[in-house]
């Protein structure tokens, strides 16, 4: 299963349909246009001189149509005035509606974690270049939000699921503390950790069902793997500043802390197809040195420092 950005619903919500239908068919049309446009922009919300310059077209519009040359003048004035000022509400409303429900991206910067509580009362914190969109209402029948990182999810129970969306998996729950690890840009991997409550992982046509202290991999399309116990310790170091590693490659490790940290670390060709597997627990990672100082203790390597990042080489 690939992830496909998600991008607000078109459609108009309908409690909003219902109150729009009592509106003249022409009024009706101006207004679904411009909430199906308003729900496909990624721009930021439009500024009050653009906001008035729409307002003043709406009202010249219905100055045109809305007023019947054999009404008395002022019965004329005072409906185009009811009607500009019922217009000018819905489309309030509209932008209001527009701002909850377009996407919403959240990054973590690289080498910092980041914490935010969404809508419903959830938390969520990502590690370092890790990234999260989701819709800020977090409205429907389902909360949705797509990972592409690493992150710690603590979900409030309100009655709706609550689903992840990574490159290559769905996560469903309804109230739990779980982490999900998925770097979809660089590698069609996706690890769900749970503490608390249940989880399902769906993709490539299977599921599985997680219980606090399990684990589950999803690999490239393939299904979900079944469910194995995990090292919370090592599995959430990065919530408290540490970095852990469990039988992973060199390559492996300098790619997390890339990622992590946002620099360069480029492996010599030795090293690159080593296959020696590490396992590594540092509580504090403060800086991506620090690591690599200490897995080169363990690996026989030298660091050397550069503008762009680091090289590691393979010592005599």
């Amino acid at each position: 299963m690939k992830a496909t950005d998600e991008r607000p619903d078109a459609s108009i919500p309908p409690d909003m349909d219902v109150w729009l239908r009592e509106l003249a068919p022409a009024e009706r049309g101006e207004l679904e246009q411009a909430w199906a446009l308003a729900s496909l922009a990624e721009e930021p919300p439009p500024s009050e001189a653009q906001v008035a310059a729409a307002t003043a077209r709406f009202r010249q519009e219905l100055e045109r149509t809305s007023s019947p040359a054999d009404r008395p003048p002022a019965t004329r004035r005072r409906g185009v005035r009811l009607a500009g000022w019922s217009v000018m509400l819905v489309a309030c409303v509209l932008l209001a509606l527009w701002f909850f429900v377009r996407p919403h991206t959240l990054v973590a910067p690289a080498g910092e974690r980041l914490r935010v509580t969404l809508a419903d009362g959830s938390r969520a914190e990502l590690n370092g270049g890790s990234t999260l969109r989701y819709r800020r209402g977090l409205l429907g029948g389902v909360r949705r939000v797509a990972l592409d990182g690493e992150a710690y999810f603590d979900v409030t129970h309100d009655g709706r699921p609550f689903a992840v969306t990574t490159a290559n998996a769905e996560i469903e729950v309804m109230g739990t503390a779980f982490g999900v690890s998925s770097w979809g840009a660089e590698e069609a991997m996706t690890e769900v950790m749970l503490e608390e409550g249940a989880v399902r992982v769906r993709s490539g046509g299977g599921s599985v069902d997680l219980t606090p202290g399990r684990s589950t991999r999803v690999a490239g399309e393939g299904p979900p793997s079944e469910p194995a116990s995990f090292n919370a310790a090592m599995a959430f170091a990065w919530r408290t500043g540490g970095i852990a590693f469990d039988r992973a490659t060199l390559a492996e490790i300098t790619g997390a802390l890339a990622r992590r940290f946002g620099v360069a670390i480029e492996l010599t060709p030795p090293l690159a197809a080593d296959s020696l597997r590490i396992t590594l627990l540092l509580p504090e990672a403060t800086s991506p040195a620090i690591v690599l100082d200490d897995l080169c203790r363990f690996s026989g390597c030298a660091v050397e420092s550069t503008p762009a990042g680091y090289i590691l080489t393979r010592t005599p």
